[in-house]
């Protein structure tokens, strides 16, 4: 089941780990996941369980948004999150917006 409306709002520039609980069948342990944040279907930033997720239960993850990632970035993009489980069903798990604001200090 996909979760929506999963808004978030952080400064350019700045570190923010997203904390993610899923509802699915079975579990998320040994899954492959893969995180986007985009405009116009275009991903800006994205993430993956070799790069930026780490699963932290059967049903949570985290995504590390590291500064480098958004420091030049500004406005609300689309993420979303997507799963891919051990016998390789596909599910987007979560939505919602990423509202980034420039900060002032570069």
């Amino acid at each position: 089941m996909t979760t929506i409306n999963q808004n978030v709002e952080m400064y350019s520039g700045d570190s923010k780990t997203l904390n993610v609980t899923v509802t699915l069948t079975g579990t998320l342990v040994g899954s492959t996941i893969k995180w986007s944040a985009g405009m116009d279907y275009v991903p800006a930033v994205t993430k993956t369980t070799t790069a930026g997720i780490s699963i932290t239960g059967a049903t949570t993850f985290t995504v590390a948004l590291l500064p480098e990632d958004t420091e030049n970035l500004e406005g609300t993009y689309l993420h979303e999150a997507q799963v891919t489980d051990l016998s390789g069903n596909v599910s987007t798990v979560m939505t919602g917006k990423l509202k980034i604001i420039k900060d002032l200090i570069e």
